[in-house]
């Protein structure tokens, strides 16, 4: 067959690197083809040999090169300058011609029309060339030729059968190069990810298959220990949650191509406790049955999840302690003013004025819980001001100074040298430091060992702190979580870091509430706590509170005071005992007192005569307060009455609401009555012209 190359082949649609044509196939690849060139080179010196070929060669398409065709592998020519002047004509003419056609070429020397000297500048004789055929895709040629002008008979069928072997030769040593080159991309980029993906073989043995790099930041465990263990998959998982995740584990193993999603604890290698999601399917292939999964490291997930439920459990406290504090309140303001009226008459023995001190001091300590359950459901409240960190401090130690003395508790208090002052509420952060210290006080009861040491100072950040520590029971790392949470408590454990006392000795101590109260008022002051705790060691509590900013500029009274001879009040409450004991006292003092049991009755005794002062509860049943307040400042200014708000309710009204509708002031119903007479009095002051 005697065929004319073209000068420059144009390659057809079907022709195209072998690296390409990788992409098309996914035959299975043999793993012994370590290098392309031994192999070519083998074939080639055993097809020289066959056919009586002086020399052979191999050239392969290349992609986006001029001329687009490189020889790969030859045989026969010796040296570098052989191969260059014998094949340079080669590679734009013959070989490209039988790429390009895509059938065999053949050329003699006797070709009358093409000398063999524009072939061979030598006296070379045959040329033979066979394309090198993927199915539909040419990859390259096979070509030999001879010197002495022939080829062994059938040599063109040897030829072309080299030409199919050598063929899929270079596409299955190109698909290997791919697909190890993509492999080693997967494997980097699963190393990389913080999940874990794996394969578990189930049946007919269990066995690891696959395990990424990044399982050792979820376990601490290396992949090979997985390799080496499969049984270690279960190892892992937390005692409590190990029964439930083998359940699920054997259902869907019993379901055989099922879907699974799994989320349990996990113990890592080093010790520590993580929360770890799985999800993925179980697969049969055949006789195997094998589990492909993703494991996802979810503590921080359920951390923030935890605290969710937290912040709702607190929220449903909060409403809670609401509730209970205004009711509590009204009662609490009926039974001290009871008592106040009783102290007050002057034909009392000195037995009876006692036992009525009594009672009335237990109803003050009752009173104290009822002020820290507001505390902690509303959040924080009241005035505030810049304090002296140490004097906050050595306030608290001053109450329990004598019980940590009777105890043994040794005091250690290293105070900064720098002023700090904090901006806040005196009452409400001195409560928040005292439950901290009776904390510490409590879980060292019956320690060999007592010592509380205070430390204030500022940390990196500029902020102030306060530390309170113990060398108590500490806390076990499972409690740590909770430490914080209402009602939450490890009273009568073994080694718990809260034994309990009575609740007359401290606020709900062992009720679980005083660390909650706490960290609600610091949280309120722009701050934070924190707690480092060992067991057997004690517990560190660090109160975090921002630095000051400019003080806040208390309101001067533009009117003095001045007591009225006399007046007209009027009190709004739907609670009877507190109508009563206020008209008691007021009476007692001289003044005029009508009752109203909603704000309707206020209302249409307001209309009927004036009044000077409105006593006026925030909720009534047929009325708001804050309603009864805006009708009454409908009445002719002349006529209109003082307003003064008394309230079992823990939710005050803001300033600039008071401002609004020119409420001359609030008193919480837990107090006494020589509060409730100061505020009457400054009222009705301030009404006078």
């Amino acid at each position: 067959m005697r065929d004319v190359a073209p000068d420059e082949p144009q390659l057809p649609r079907s022709v195209c690197s072998p690296a390409a044509a990788a992409a098309r196939y996914q035959p299975d690849l043999p793993t012994h083809l370590t290098s392309l060139l031994d192999v070519l080179e083998t074939e080639l010196g055993q097809l020289v040999g066959s056919v009586g070929a002086d020399a052979a060669g191999v050239h392969l398409v290349e992609d986006d090169v001029a001329p687009p065709l490189r020889l790969c592998a030859q045989q026969g020519l010796s040296t570098q300058e052989e191969r260059q002047a014998a094949l340079a004509p080669l590679e734009g003419s013959l070989v490209g011609h039988c790429v390009c056609s895509r059938t065999s070429v053949t050329r003699c020397a006797d070709d009358a029309d093409e000398p063999a000297a524009a072939v061979w500048e030598s006296s070379h004789h045959v040329f033979a060339a066979e394309p090198l055929r993927a199915d539909d895709v040419v990859l390259g040629a096979l070509w030999c030729f001879s010197r002495q002008g022939r080829l062994a008979p059938g040599a063109d069928v040897v030829l072309g059968l080299v030409a199919h072997h050598i063929a899929e030769l270079v596409l299955r040593h190109f698909l290997l190069q791919q697909v190890t080159t993509e492999r080693r991309e997967y494997e980097q980029l699963a190393d990389h990810l913080r999940d874990t993906i794996w394969t578990l073989e189930l049946e007919p043995e269990q066995r690891t298959v696959l395990v990424s790099g990044g399982v050792v930041g979820l376990t601490g465990y290396t992949p090979q220990d997985f390799a080496d263990r499969p049984e270690l998959w279960g190892e892992i998982i937390y005692p409590d949650d190990r029964p439930q995740a083998l359940t699920e584990w054997r259902r869907a193993i019993a379901d055989g191509d099922s879907e699974l999603h799994q989320r349990v604890r996990i113990v890592r290698q080093d010790g520590e406790i993580r929360w770890a999601h799985t999800r993925g399917h179980i697969v049969r292939e055949g006789d195997a049955l094998r589990f492909y999964g993703l494991t996802t490291d979810v503590t921080d997930h359920v951390r923030l999840e935890e605290k969710v439920r937290r912040a709702d459990r607190l929220s449903a406290v909060g409403m809670l302690a609401g509730g209970i504090a205004h009711e509590y309140n009204n009662l609490h303001f009926a039974i001290l003013g009871t008592l106040d009226l009783l102290l007050m008459r002057d034909d009392l023995d000195a037995g009876t004025r006692q036992h009525i001190n009594r009672v009335r001091e237990a109803a003050e300590r009752a009173s104290e819980i009822t002020t820290k359950l507001v505390a902690f459901a509303r959040g924080g409240s009241g005035g505030r001001e810049d304090l002296d960190v140490s004097e906050l401090v050595d306030s608290a130690l001053t109450l329990v100074e004598r019980e940590f003395s009777t105890m043994g508790i040794q005091v250690e208090i290293m105070q900064s040298p720098l002023p700090l002052r904090v901006h806040g509420n005196r009452a409400e952060l001195g409560q928040a430091l005292i439950n901290l210290v009776i904390n510490a006080q409590q879980a060292m009861h019956d320690r060999p060992t007592k010592r509380l040491t205070i430390a204030t100072g500022l940390d990196d950040d500029g902020r102030i702190f306060i530390s309170v520590a113990d060398t108590g029971h500490g806390v076990a790392p499972e409690n740590l979580p909770r430490l914080f949470d209402p009602f939450f408590t490890t009273k009568g454990a073994a080694g718990s870091w809260l034994e309990g006392r009575a609740a007359a000795d401290a606020f709900l101590p062992g009720r679980g509430l005083g660390l909650s109260v706490a960290q609600t008022i610091v949280h309120e002051h722009g701050g934070d706590i924190e707690v480092e705790s060992e067991v057997g060691c004690g517990t560190k509590f660090t109160v975090y509170l921002p630095a000051p900013g400019l003080s806040e500029t208390l309101p001067v009274a533009d009117k003095p005071f001045r007591r009225p001879e006399s007046g007209r009040i009027l009190i709004a409450d739907d609670e009877e005992p507190v109508r009563e004991v206020c008209r008691e006292l007021l009476e007692r003092l001289g003044y005029e007192v009508a009752e109203a049991a909603g704000g309707a009755e206020a209302l249409q005794l307001l209309i009927g005569s004036p009044f000077d002062l409105v006593l006026v509860d925030l909720q009534m049943p047929d009325m708001e307060g804050l309603e009864l307040i805006r009708r009454i400042n409908a009445i002719p200014a002349d006529r209109r009455p003082a307003k003064l708000i008394i309230t079992g309710n823990i939710d005050e009204v803001p300033p600039e609401t008071c401002a609004d509708l020119g409420i001359s002031g609030l008193l919480q119903k837990r107090a006494n009555l020589s509060e409730l007479v100061s505020k009457v009095q400054l009222a009705l002051a301030a009404r006078q012209p």
